[in-house]
């Protein structure tokens, strides 16, 4: 027979283990927040080119300080 004891711990250990999945979740949606960010940043520096050098028609090429990449 579990006690009121028991019972209240285990309440107290279960809000404790909410608490750390809240604080993980926080982290993870600030960092998903800063990936966004990142992704946003780089899409705009992506730029589709059919007819530049060193680039194949219908293919993304970063331009970066005069640079294409295939």
């Amino acid at each position: 027979m579990r006690t009121e004891l028991d019972i209240q711990q285990d309440i107290d250990k279960t809000i404790k283990e909410i608490d750390s999945l809240s604080n993980r979740l926080m982290e993870i949606n600030k960092k998903r927040t800063e990936l966004k960010r990142t992704l946003l940043k780089l899409k705009s520096e992506l730029r589709y080119f059919n007819n530049k050098k060193n680039c194949q028609p219908g293919q993304w090429c970063l331009i970066r300080k005069n640079i294409h990449q295939k």
